[in-house]
């Protein structure tokens, strides 16, 4: 992406009329992960957040998880032009401080075995690998590798 600068990246918490630019991210990640549905019923769910990544009026990413006592990642996707630009790293950063101002311990999430990209976005940011779930994926009976980064003690 020519002239991209990270620092024109605005991370803000998912508002409704953003739900199809997320939506629109999977379709061509050709992945599903989330449903309108779905969304439109976690937004007041205080134990649910979405971040979105925008930049120069357009979501390029997006982020969402549970929470409670720890972090449930559930997705981090970027559209195929702003990849490896660094975006995915901002929005773990945005979960981070997010985590330390709610006082929460733990982060996990699960990765396909395959997702290298993601595997080395994880362990970069200081994810530890702590758990292996065999044939987890029903779709092709793939592992899913469980990773946890311990915020505080």
């Amino acid at each position: 992406m020519k002239n991209f600068d990270l620092k024109n990246v605005q991370i803000l918490e998912l508002e409704s009329k953003y739900i199809n630019d997320i939506l629109n991210i999977e379709k061509q990640l050709k992945i599903h992960i989330l449903s309108k549905q779905n969304v439109i019923s976690q937004l007041n769910n205080p134990h649910f957040k979405c971040f979105i990544a925008l930049y120069e009026e357009q979501v390029i990413a997006y982020t969402y998880f549970s929470y409670i006592d720890d972090i449930e990642l559930e997705a981090i996707a970027v559209k195929k032009d702003f990849q490896r630009l660094h975006v995915a790293t901002l929005l773990l950063n945005t979960i981070f401080d997010f985590a330390n101002k709610q006082k929460i311990k733990n982060i996990f999430l699960e990765v396909r075995k395959s997702n290298v990209k993601a595997i080395n976005l994880y362990t970069k940011n200081g994810f530890k690998k702590i758990n292996i779930r065999k044939n987890y994926y029903t779709d092709n009976y793939e592992d899913a590798i469980i990773f946890q980064k311990q915020i505080r003690n």
